[in-house]
């Protein structure tokens, strides 16, 4: 399923004919993460929340051997 939302094609739809905007999370330039939000039909000036993806596994594992090591 998940290769079916984000392939290329489905996120060039969502991008230009779903006016959908994408926020990406970056961790030192690294990409990390991203939330989705569209316009409403009924209500162009509202936005509806699509989707938000983080990877936390990098961060949790930095965060350990931080506290392991130091």
């Amino acid at each position: 399923m998940l290769d079916k939302i984000y392939s290329l094609s489905s996120l060039e739809n969502q991008l230009l004919n779903q006016h959908h905007n994408f926020i990406i999370v970056l961790d030192n330039d690294i990409p990390v993460g991203f939330a989705s939000f569209s316009p409403k039909e009924e209500n162009r000036a509202r936005h509806f929340y699509e989707k938000m993806a983080l990877q936390f596994l990098r961060k949790l594992r930095s965060l350990l051997e931080r506290a392991i090591y130091e």
